[in-house]
């Protein structure tokens, strides 16, 4: 017997939605949070008598969502869970042959796609909550679509969605009608409350629930919004005793936790609950009982590095849309209230909606779900399409672990694209069956795919000495999963790992039986894994060769930083174990501060006989020392480009690399490269850059690095060292750098040397933004009358007129005035000072000297 529920927003539109479907095929659905959408939809085209025994798909982005909905949807019709209604969700199947409604993860019914295509026995596949764009519900989108335009398959497909932009969907879906129905939701207040200056996020969310949300009277449940897990468990310590002592019920909400953990949060307890959540309460789950939100304006988001082969967890601002979504969840039974921990200010800089995941996330697992349908990623028509380079780093790696060869998916492949986890962590299994240790390779994928049951140590506290430092072994992993298998067998844990939680550790052990039994087959799992005596050796082996895209080769032996085979450097954490191994496969990593090298959290020895022999090279390379500004030859050993070793060579390399190595140093680090010290040298380069300052008409190069590197490049050639560049003829690579023409108007321009009236030929002094300095004895310059000039007239020599002991007694560039008056002052000083030198009377006129005459 069906029990009885209160009428829905969306009731009103399900007879308008069943003709749309029928008539159309397909249809797009947008209908708030609290319109009953998750929940009547399904039943209601269950209910419609064109449907005979056919099955009803609801699709949902999370597990706790899809389990939440079928006892929900099986609680309204009046039957059990896995008769009529039934779910699905990664390794859990609560279903029977005649279950007409599944409720699943959209990762699971791809699951079902890839082992049946045609879909036999299927007629409507919905997909929920699709403004989320998860990676699996856009695949299941595009999917859907080519399987009924281009193979004719006759499945009906709604999109649903609480806060879609509908117009692109319905386009890419043919022009799918598209219905609107309206939410039922009460008003909420929304309040403010920012973090003080210098205030944690720890303690602003303490503020808020002391000052704000236990003094109200309201009994409802409150739901506070954090980014993930480890934030949870920290508010957890910090305002759950404050909380329980005004009793209320602390319960976390998050999608590592078990089943079991999840559903507390349902439990209708006589004591208010403050639910501390990931943005899985979004949507889709009913929390009936809530009336008041603490919104931190904060996510968790996976970002793909496809250039470094790496997943960052990274702490961003939710969208505005998922704040409204939040906001609602207080409003859906009484007028509620909801307290964002951020200002108006910084709300309005939040992105509008959410970045679809097909932009951020690993690709692997989509690309090889193609691949099983045969259908070639880079040609498959997505409703919006992922960028290329990280679709090539999803099939570089399926080709390392052997999924696809020449981008077609290998028997291997196939087997992996039935399995329920990711390609890596499924090449994990198949790698460990076929090295003998089934039972760790599963316990080892289960470990990485679920919760950690591990505490997090933090690395600065090993570093500090504050916390011991693991005993060292060859796997981090594969002695976390003994420890594991220990505390199975009642067994004491092995020294040096980190403490393990109970809860979690059980439910690991519970997805590594799931595992055995549904990827390689084991009846007893667990049975199996208490009596089996397997080589952690083999472990090692196949950890190695599930995660030879990330290998890492030791810089120095007994050192943190090592090269890191998609590119640039990791840097092993104190935390790990895997201190003597010089290969290893870094199987965790996060990113420390930005700019940084990733840490690598979790580590796994690889031996070099264990590296596939095809894609090992030897080459000559040669390199720049930049500390001892010489070229260096060196032999180095690669794995699939991959510096695994490397030594000096002298010989080796041709002398075209070594110059253009040297060439490359010098032209990058001209002033290094040239002795621009020398006089020579720095008297042309200031001879040049002034008459380019002078008559920029004659278009001269600039002397810049551009300049200077074209010079050192070519000076450095038959060189092997900056030592040995700096002794090079460098005048004449400059004066080479010039045309003909501009070398000989330079000579003329600016030239180096002036002729004096006494025969003498005087270097003229260049600098820049100044006149050029003739420094001459008086006597030199008898019978000149006037100061010549440089740059075809347009620039006056400045004299420093000297006395016999070369110290100027006057700066003029006008000599006919200092002949005609300071000059009979300075003779009159000078002349008792310096008898044997000339003072004649008229300067003019005498005859100039060289060096005084000598006594007789």
């Amino acid at each position: 017997m069906r029990n009885h529920t209160a009428a829905l927003p969306v009731d009103a539109h399900l007879d308008a939605l069943r003709a749309a479907l029928r008539e159309h095929g397909r249809a797009v659905l947008v209908a708030p949070t609290g319109s009953g959408k998750s929940t009547r939809v399904a039943p209601a085209l269950l209910d419609d008598g064109v449907r005979g025994r056919e099955r009803v798909w609801l699709l949902q982005p999370r597990r706790v969502a899809a389990r939440a909905l079928a006892r929900r949807i099986a609680f309204e019709r009046g039957c059990e869970v896995g008769t009529e209604v039934g779910y699905r969700v990664r390794l859990e199947k609560v279903e029977r042959a005649d279950t007409r409604l599944v409720v699943a993860t959209t990762g699971s019914f791809l699951a079902e796609l890839a082992r049946d295509p045609e879909l036999k026995g299927t007629r409507t596949v919905i997909l929920d909550e699709f403004h989320e764009r998860s990676l699996e519900a856009d695949l299941v989108l595009a999917m859907l679509r080519e399987l009924r335009d281009e193979l004719g398959l006759e499945v009906e497909l709604l999109c649903m969605s609480a806060t879609l932009a509908a117009e692109p969907v319905a386009r890419f879906l043919g022009d799918a009608p598209v219905l609107r129905a309206e939410g039922r939701a009460f008003d909420v207040r929304v309040e403010h409350l920012p973090a003080l200056a210098g205030e944690r996020d720890a303690d602003t969310l303490e503020r808020a629930v002391r000052e704000w949300l236990l003094p109200q009277d309201d009994t409802g449940d409150a739901l506070v919004f954090l980014p993930g897990a480890g934030e949870i468990r920290r508010a957890q310590e910090r305002v759950g005793p404050l909380a329980e002592r005004r009793g209320w019920q602390v319960v976390p909400l998050y999608g590592e936790l078990s089943a079991a953990e999840q559903d507390a949060v349902f439990d209708d307890g006589p004591r208010p609950k403050l639910i501390l959540a990931t943005n899985v309460a979004e949507t889709s789950l009913t929390l009936p009982r809530v009336t008041r939100v603490i919104d931190t304006g904060q996510v968790r988001r996976a970002r793909f590095d496809p250039e470094r082969g790496l997943t960052r967890l990274d702490v961003e601002r939710a969208s505005r849309a998922s704040l409204e979504q939040r906001k609602g969840r207080a409003g859906r039974v009484a007028p509620g209230r909801c307290l964002r921990l951020f200002t108006p200010q910084e709300e309005r800089a939040f992105p509008e909606r959410e970045e679809p995941e097909v932009h951020r996330t690993d690709l692997a697992d989509a690309v090889l779900t193609l691949a099983a349908q045969g259908v070639n990623a880079r040609t498959f028509a997505w409703f919006e399409a992922p960028r290329a380079e990280a679709l090539g780093g999803a099939e570089a790696l399926l080709d390392t672990i052997g999924a696809l060869r020449a981008g077609r998916i290998t028997p291997f492949g196939t087997r992996l694209a039935r399995m329920p986890l990711h390609p890596r962590l499924g090449a994990l299994l198949a790698f460990g069956e076929e090295f003998g240790c089934p039972i760790g390779a599963a316990t080892a994928a289960a470990l990485l795919s679920e919760r950690d049951p591990f505490e997090r140590v933090p690395p600065h506290l090993v570093e500090q000495g504050r916390v011991p430092a693991p005993l060292p072994h060859g796997s981090d992993v594969a002695e976390r999963a003994r420890a594991l298998v220990a505390f199975e067998r009642g067994d004491p844990l092995p020294a040096g790992v980190p403490e393990l939680r109970r809860g979690p550790a059980r439910g690991v052990l519970a997805v590594r039986d799931r595992l055995l039994s549904s990827a390689l087959g084991l009846r007893d799992g667990r049975r199996a894994a208490r009596t089996a005596n397997e080589d952690v050796h083999d472990l090692e082996r196949a950890l190695a060769a599930a995660f030879a895209d990330r290998l890492c080769a030791r810089r120095q032996p007994g050192s943190p930083g090592a090269r890191y085979l998609p590119g640039g450097g990791v840097t092993l954490a104190a935390t790990s174990g895997v201190v003597e191994p010089d290969l290893f496969v870094a199987i965790e990593t996060a990113r420390t501060r930005a700019g940084s090298d990733p840490s690598v959290r979790l580590a796994s020895i690889v031996e070099r006989e264990w590296l596939d022999p095809e894609h090992f090279e030897t080459a000559v390379v040669v390199d720049f020392d930049a500390a001892n500004e010489r070229v260096v030859e060196r032999l180095e050993e690669r794995w699939r480009g991959l510096v695994l070793s490397t030594r000096e060579a002298a010989g080796r390399a041709e002398a075209v690399d070594l110059d253009r190595v040297i060439g490359a140093a010098a032209r990058a680090q001209p002033r290094r490269a040239l002795d621009l010290d020398d006089r020579d040298v720095a008297h042309w380069l200031a001879r040049l850059e002034c008459l380019r300052a002078w008559r920029p008409d004659l278009g001269l190069p600039e002397i810049d690095d551009a300049f200077l590197g074209a010079v050192a490049e070519r000076a450095a050639a038959g060189c092997r060292s900056f030592a040995q560049t700096r002794r090079a003829p460098v005048l004449d690579w400059l004066r080479a750098e010039l045309a003909p023409e501009q070398q000989r108007q330079l000579d003329s321009l600016a030239p180096s040397h002036v002729q004096v009236p006494s025969g003498s030929r005087i270097r003229l002094a260049y600098e820049r933004d100044r006149p050029p300095v003739l420094a001459a004895r008086i006597q030199e310059l008898f019978g000149l009358g006037s100061a010549p000039s440089v740059a075809g007239g347009n620039v006056k020599v400045l004299f420093h007129l000297l006395a016999p002991n070369h110290r100027p007694q006057q700066v003029t560039d006008d000599l006919a005035s200092f002949w005609a008056n300071a000059y009979h002052d300075v003779r009159r000083e000078l002349k008792r000072r310096y008898p044997r030198h000339a003072w004649p009377e008229d300067p003019l006129t005498a005859t100039p000297e060289r060096r005084p005459k000598r006594k007789r």
